[in-house]
């Protein structure tokens, strides 16, 4: 069979496997159900599907077809029996909880990064059929396969914008049956995924060129692995001149620190390569290479101590979950690289080939094991925040329910419940009242809301500076100072915090009762702030009668010029020009007065 031959066939099997693959997507689509335990089938079957035929297309090679199809649905039957228990895990849409979907993402990722993972390994199994790895093939497998991956995305995503051209031609034309008919189910599912077989085929032929591409990422990763030495030694040596204060304060230290290991992790063995090539640098920047490994197992411990104090402050999340076991991930490869440094083999950093290898089936067994419930990190997070609430480490005012209820899904919903049936517990009446107010709300964010408002404190008398002749406030004037600006509560904290807002007394009108002003802060100079002006409702209820804003073009008016007017008695009500405009409740008056 002549090479064009050879080629011809190996597109036609792995679009025609792309074909039947995009089928049987359809049949799945076909059977969609809103039953939790269908779509779990559902999903598993869709996984399978996938990872047997991108197995199938990524390792084919004319040879040994039954072990390939073999392999590749053992892989395909883990995979989807994970996948079988994540989707189980989610509740019908009536669920009086949320979380559960947090799986999802996770497991996308994960599935993912063992698919791609495990690869090269069933590739170099298919053709040898021994379990015997050589890191060369492992390598060139490894960076390939991406590269093939993204030929393939290319074809597929310039096949369908073509189509999509066809479509809008036609339809300019007044013909519509081709959009309908490019935009139907069947024939998107299966003609996606026969290009993305074929995709695969074209990148897999054109060897050469993705040799080249290889090349050309190791030739880039090479030349600028300098400055990433550079920014991780001037970083380390800037810390004990700043202190660690400034790199918690962002929040984001953990994932700050992680991004530089796996940073690190990626450009060390783009320029390792297989370990065949020469030393690719110098003396003196080889050696600040070596350094940067050196120092991976400080950053790890930095990075494992800044999600400690997360997790002693605010308890296990998934979230944080992840990040711990991406640092113990990271901080096995530090230790790796570390120690290739100190060994100073023959072959520079060789160490790092068996390093790598070990650590694939780590990444492998932690990422399926994350979505078991052996290491289900909602299963971990709802058992860490029940237990800081029972062991006294969070009081029951501070404890976060909607974290157990809309983050944690079931398992979270499940200790939320327990809690009710606590009988010993010294703070059972506030549990008790948060665990009503909880399963009043929809959405964590207004349970955080309901919470903000009810941990702020109330405007009190002692907040203010009161200007009146007694020194004190009449009988339920700050009860209505607290109703009326509720809604700015942007001022009224200012003046709890700062207590520096002015209630002052003056007669405003014709009638002996004196009119009470209470003057705001300013939120960004003394010359934009707000008057609210109060009376009594036939003398009896306070009400606001009016507000006026000072600041603008206008009103150049210092607070503390108003003030004094109003302690000197020098203000009185004006007579605008022109009507006021009375909405509902409100009133808005023109800034002209009369002379």
């Amino acid at each position: 069979m002549s090479v064009v031959e050879n080629i011809l066939r190996e597109r036609l099997i792995l679009a025609g496997i792309g074909l039947f693959q995009g089928c049987l997507y359809w049949i799945l689509y076909e059977w969609r159900s809103d039953s939790p335990h269908v779509q779990a089938m559902l999903a598993s079957v869709f996984v399978l599907i996938t990872v047997w035929a991108i197995t199938i297309q990524f390792a084919w090679s004319g040879d040994n077809e039954l072990r390939l199809v073999g392999v590749g649905l053992v892989k395909a039957t883990v995979l989807g029996l994970v996948t079988y228990w994540v989707w189980s895990q989610i509740p019908a849409k009536t669920a009086l909880y949320d979380g559960d979907r947090y799986r999802l993402f996770s497991w996308s990722v994960g599935s993912v990064l063992v698919l791609y993972v495990l690869l090269p390994y069933v590739q170099i199994y298919q053709r040898s059929g021994r379990a015997q790895f050589p890191y060369p093939e492992l390598y060139r497998h490894s960076w390939n396969n991406f590269f093939i991956g993204v030929v393939g995305s290319f074809v597929t995503g310039l096949y369908w914008i073509l189509v999509e051209l066809c479509a809008a031609l036609f339809r300019a034309l007044g013909v519509t049956v081709i959009q309908e008919m490019v935009h139907w189910p069947l024939f998107v599912m299966a003609t996606l995924s026969t290009m993305m077989g074929l995709g695969i085929a074209i990148g897999k032929e054109n060897d050469r060129i993705i040799d080249t591409l290889r090349t050309i990422a190791a030739t880039v990763f090479r030349a600028l692995l300098p400055l990433l030495v550079v920014i991780v030694l001037a970083f380390l040596l800037t810390l004990p001149f700043t202190g660690l204060q400034p790199l918690w304060d962002t929040k984001w230290a953990s994932a700050i620190l992680l991004s530089v290991l796996l940073t690190t992790i990626l450009f060390i063995n783009a320029v390792f390569q297989d370990g065949a090539v020469a030393i690719p640098y110098g003396l003196w920047l080889r050696q600040a290479v070596q350094l940067v490994l050196l120092t991976m197992p400080v950053i790890t411990v930095l990075t494992v101590y800044s999600i400690g104090l997360r997790i002693a402050q605010h308890g296990i999340t998934p979230d944080r979950f992840y990040v711990v076991l991406s640092a113990v991930v990271t901080g096995l490869y530090g230790l790796g690289y570390a120690l290739a440094v100190v060994r100073n083999d023959e072959v520079w950093l060789g160490l790092l080939r068996p390093v790598n290898v070990v650590m694939s089936f780590v990444v492998i067994g932690l990422a399926l094991l994350t979505h078991t419930p052996m290491l289900d990190p909602l299963r971990w997070s709802a058992d860490n925040q029940a237990q800081r609430l029972l062991s006294g480490k969070v009081s029951a005012v501070d404890f976060d329910y909607g974290t157990l209820r809309f983050e944690l899904g079931h398992l979270g919903y499940a200790r939320l419940q327990a809690l009710a049936s606590l009988e010993t517990h010294p703070e059972k009446a506030i549990i008790t009242q948060r665990l009503q107010a909880i399963h009043q709300v929809k959405h964590h964010y207004e349970w955080k809301q309901l919470m903000a408002k009810a941990e702020k404190p109330e405007l009190t008398v002692g907040d203010l500076r009161v200007l009146t002749p007694s020194g004190q406030l009449p009988d339920g004037l700050i009860v209505q100072l607290r109703l009326a600006n509720r809604a700015n509560d942007a001022e009224v904290q200012e003046c709890i915090e700062k207590k520096q807002c002015v209630v002052a007394s003056s007669n405003l009108d014709a009638d002996p009762e004196e009119e009470y002003i209470f003057v705001t802060l300013g939120m960004t100079s003394t010359r934009f702030f707000t008057a609210y002006l109060y009376d009594r409702d036939g003398g009896h209820a306070w009400r606001r009668i009016g507000t006026v804003h000072f600041g603008g073009e206008k009103t150049h008016l210092e607070r503390s010029r108003l003030i004094e007017a109003i302690r000197q008695g020098r203000i009185q009500i004006a007579q605008p020009v022109y009507k006021c405009l009375r909405v509902e409740h409100d009133m808005f008056c023109s800034d002209y007065v009369a002379e």
